[in-house]
């Protein structure tokens, strides 16, 4: 009975208008992603081009790390046009996906052994209409989702995001393979044209949104900073969301020379931590929504950051035990549940802290100090690596967790949002 009920409330909570609607637009964002990331790489390799200057490609995706600059100005004109400010950004929101299906046209229409500025060109437009992309579909899902499902409906999203990587990632080599770059990059400019019925078919579940005119861009800005500032336990936000993340970044991008280091082959590799992690990485997504939808979501990130300290104990295991398929299957399933978990989680709680009509700016903002955060523990992990061995680098990211527990913790204690209380107002 107990499971038959469990099963009821999943379906009710997945199974709805909006799923698939923010399901393709995460699918729409993923593709693009790996467009001008590996799946280029791979393409200027087979064409030639010198390591160093693929190396310079990857100054292509700067939007995805500044799109923080011009969110402010999507949510002043999503003011402008007419007084429906969702339609409005349905409306911008075509607009850049258009932008999106013709950078990705015009990428794949390109030789780089001829036009090697304008592929760098191409990829840049590319990348800046898939940025402004997140930050529309960011938006409006926090404010056209109900508060209860916004957990799942960042699940969903996420998986979305996840395949549609791996359309442009496996399928895009695979369609390179079979016929050539251009027939590959033209196929996937089409799959993206799924995002713009998508985009229009979401149905509102939230209608509680109060937007107040602006005199001007300066007083929306000040507003905007004013309602982050003074409404949010600002400090402890900021600093909660930049090291949330910072072992499951470790993991992520210290895993492969781990493995490599321990013996385990390119075959070992691929099947354990993609075949074998990538569902559980999935299956962590959708139990955080669901968790999340009952229990709230603050609860939620601190069984996410406790997971994550888990994994960073269990590489520790595996460093000791050493090449064991065995032990790295228990590690690699820990970690990628913990790390679906935690994306979701992560989605769910910066929603939380948005305010209408600021949304794509606050969402922007706080997610990009994650990313920031991404970014700069990447670039040292490896330093970290060499210089204190895996089992201290695991160890010291063990440690780490524990200044964001005490975050989380002042983060509640302080928030002016009462998460229950939105709950519950949310049921009746």
């Amino acid at each position: 009975m107990t499971y038959v009920l469990l099963k009821v409330k999943l379906i009710k909570l997945y199974c709805n208008r909006q799923t698939p609607c923010f399901f393709l637009l995460g699918v729409a964002s993923g593709i693009p992603f790996l467009l001008t990331l590996s799946t280029l790489a791979f393409w200027l390799t087979e064409s030639g081009v010198t390591p160093t200057v693929i190396g310079l490609f990857t100054l292509a995706t700067l939007p995805y790390s500044i799109k923080f600059l011009w969110a402010p100005f999507l949510d002043r004109f999503a003011l402008s046009f007419s007084d429906d400010r969702h339609k409005n950004f349905k409306l911008l929101g075509t607009i850049a996906q258009i932008g999106l299906v013709a950078s990705t046209f015009l990428l794949g229409a390109l030789n780089p052994a001829q036009h090697l500025f304008a592929l760098a060109f191409a990829a840049f437009l590319l990348s800046f209409f898939a940025a402004t992309l997140d930050i529309i579909i960011d938006t409006l899902r926090v404010e056209l989702v109900d508060i209860k499902r916004n957990g799942a409906v960042a699940a969903i999203e996420s998986i979305g995001f996840r395949f549609g990587m791996f359309i442009s990632g496996a399928g895009a080599l695979y369609l390179a393979y079979l016929y050539d770059w251009k027939t590959a990059y033209w196929i996937m400019g089409g799959i993206e044209l799924l995002g713009i019925p998508a985009l229009w078919f979401i149905p509102i579940e939230n209608r509680d949104v109060v937007i107040k005119p602006f005199t001007s861009f300066y007083h929306m800005l000040r507003e905007s900073f004013t309602a982050l500032y003074k409404e949010t336990p600002f400090i402890y936000l900021v600093l909660f969301v930049f090291t949330f993340k910072i072992a499951d970044t470790v993991l992520s991008a210290m895993s492969a020379p781990f493995l490599h280091d321990l013996g385990f082959n390119k075959i070992e590799y691929a099947d354990i931590t993609k075949a074998f992690g990538i569902p559980f990485m999935i299956i962590g997504g959708l139990v955080a929504g669901y968790l999340i939808h009952q229990m709230g979501c603050l609860l939620i990130i601190a069984v996410s950051l406790f997971l994550q300290a888990v994994s960073c104990l269990l590489f520790l295991i595996q460093s000791w035990v050493g090449h064991d398929i065995s032990i790295l299957m228990v590690t690699i399933g820990v970690e990628s549940f913990a790390s679906g978990m935690a994306a979701t989680a992560f989605i769910a709680m910066v929603s939380m802290f948005c305010k209408t009509p600021f949304s794509a700016g606050h969402f922007t903002f706080l997610y990009a100090i994650g990313s920031l955060s991404r970014v700069i523990v990447s670039s040292v992990s490896g330093f970290g690596a060499s210089l204190f061995g895996w089992s201290y680098l695991f160890f010291i990211t063990t440690l780490i967790t524990i200044p964001s527990f005490y975050f989380l913790i002042q983060l509640k204690r302080l928030s002016t949002i009462q998460e229950t209380d939105l709950i519950k107002k949310a049921n009746e």
